[in-house]
C-alpha cells in the first residue's frame, strides 16, 4: 500500500468520529430549521472550517521550525500518544453516560434559544468556538496532523490528505446544506425527521460512537506504543 493510500486509510477513523458528532448535528439541523438556516449554516461550518484551517497552518509553522529536531520515531511516539489519550477519554465519557451521568459535550438548554435566534455571523463564530475551545477536537486534529506527517508524504499530498480530512469530518454538515440548496421542500421533510431522531436518540448515538472509536484509538494507540 503507497503511503498517501495508508495514510487516508489511518485518518478515516477520525474523520468519521468528527462526522457523526451529535452536538455539531443538533446544531446545524437546528440552524436549518429556522428562518434563513441555509446561509446561518454556511456559516457554523465555515467557522468550524477556519478554525481548522488555522490549526493546520500553525502546525505546518511549528513543524518547520522544529522538523530538524524531530525524529520520525519521536513523531510516532507522539501521534500515538495523542491516539492512546483521545480513546481514553472518549471510553471514560461513554461508560460516564452508560451509568447515567450526562453528555459532557451536551449543549447546555439555553442554546436551544439562543441558536434560534442566531445571525449568519454569531453562527461562525459557534462553529469556530466549538472547534477552538473543545480539547477533543483539538486532540482529533493534532491526530490527523500527526498521521499526516508520519505519513512521509510530499508537502501538496499532506495538504491535500488534511484538506480530505476536513472535508469527510464535515461531510454530513455539508450535505444537509447542499440538499437544503438543491431539494428545500424535501429538504425540510428530512431535516424535521432528522431533528426528531436526534433528540430522541442523542444519548445513545453519543454512546455508541464515544465507546466505539474510543476502544477503536486506545487500542491502536496503545498497540503502536507497545512496538
Amino acid at each position: 500500500m503507497s503511503y498517501l493510500a495508508s495514510t487516508i486509510v489511518a485518518l478515516l477513523p477520525l474523520a468519521a468520529v468528527n462526522m457523526l458528532m451529535p452536538l455539531w448535528l443538533i446544531i446545524e439541523v437546528q440552524l436549518l430549521s429556522g428562518e434563513h438556516g441555509i446561509r446561518k449554516a454556511v456559516g457554523f461550518v465555515t467557522g468550524m472550517t477556519s478554525v481548522r484551517l488555522l490549526q493546520g497552518a500553525l502546525f505546518a509553522l511549528l513543524a518547520s521550525g522544529a522538523s530538524s529536531e524531530v525524529t520520525t520515531q519521536e513523531t510516532h511516539w507522539l501521534v500515538s500518544g495523542a491516539l492512546s489519550v483521545l480513546g481514553l477519554l472518549l471510553v471514560i465519557a461513554g461508560i460516564r453516560m452508560l451509568l447515567g451521568e450526562p453528555d459532557p459535550d451536551a449543549a447546555p438548554p439555553r442554546w436551544s434559544r439562543m441558536i434560534d435566534s442566531v445571525t449568519a455571523p454569531k453562527a461562525a463564530g459557534l462553529g469556530a468556538g466549538l472547534v477552538a475551545l473543545n480539547t477533543k477536537a483539538w486532540i482529533f486534529t493534532l491526530s490527523a496532523l500527526g498521521i499526516i506527517v508520519e505519513g512521509e508524504l510530499t508537502r501538496p499530498a499532506q495538504i491535500g490528505a488534511y484538506l480530505g480530512f476536513i472535508l469527510v469530518a464535515q461531510a454530513v454538515l455539508i450535505g444537509l446544506i447542499v440538499a437544503c440548496a438543491l431539494l428545500p421542500r424535501r429538504a425540510k421533510r428530512w431535516i424535521s425527521a432528522l431533528s426528531t431522531w436526534l433528540q430522541t436518540n442523542n444519548r445513545a448515538l453519543s454512546i455508541g460512537v464515544a465507546l466505539l472509536f474510543g476502544c477503536l484509538f486506545l487500542f491502536k494507540g496503545v498497540s503502536d506504543l507497545l512496538n
